[in-house]
């Protein structure tokens, strides 16, 4: 399957030709993915050591959500200018990450406890955020997160206050119709965080495998 970057519903092109369902592709050091990401996670954790960053090339996890990024785009059309997707930081603290990046949904809302913003899945911002709570811990002590590319599409920013009974994010304007935000944001932990209340609208693109 050859990636045609002409076309957002495509595998992209880094991924160049790919006939497995899924791989796991580490990046080399000067690759200038791994230093855009190490340089961001240094950003909030200084002290960290990156052992190695891994590609996740999932067919089927990457077609569920480039068709969704597609229908949020054509859902929004009349906001040109929006930014509807955003690139986050997940841990996944007690779940193994193989099964978000080999699983059935991803990110997937079986997952989910509630938080200061109800059930859904929480991203963060900054990687101080899940680096320091929510990483998962390898047997050799080293820790993993991931760097998910997430449709945040249009957020309802909560500033300063929550709500643990939410379920979904709240109507735009319920006089008028039924339509509902995209996600949620907050400030938490230091961070700003965005959650989304349901599966394949966020893909795990990167795994970061690291210690500090």
């Amino acid at each position: 399957m050859e990636a045609d970057k002409d076309d957002e519903l495509d595998i992209p092109r880094q991924w160049g030709d790919q006939e497995e369902q899924f791989k796991l592709v580490e990046l080399l050091k000067n690759d200038t993915d791994f230093i855009r990401i190490e340089k961001r996670m240094r950003e909030t954790v200084s002290n960290v050591k990156i052992d190695k960053i891994e590609r996740v090339q999932n067919l089927r996890l990457w077609n569920h959500y480039a068709l969704r990024r597609r229908i949020l785009q054509q859902e929004l059309s009349n906001k040109p200018n929006l930014q509807i997707e955003m690139e986050l930081f997940h841990g996944t603290r007690a779940a193994p990450p193989k099964e978000i990046y080999n699983g059935e949904y991803g990110f997937d809302m079986t997952f989910c406890t509630s938080g200061l913003w109800g059930l859904g899945t929480y991203f963060a911002m900054n990687a101080s955020y899940s680096c320091q709570s929510y990483s998962y811990q390898l047997p050799n002590g080293k820790r993993q997160v991931f760097l998910a590319q997430v449709l945040t599409g249009e957020v309802f920013d909560y500033k300063g206050k929550n709500d643990q009974t939410l379920r979904r994010p709240p109507k735009k304007n319920e006089s008028i119709s039924e339509t509902r935000y995209n996600s949620v944001a907050g400030e938490t932990g230091g961070s700003k965080v965005y959650i989304v209340y349901e599966n394949r609208v966020a893909y795990p693109t990167f795994l970061i495998t690291y210690s500090q």
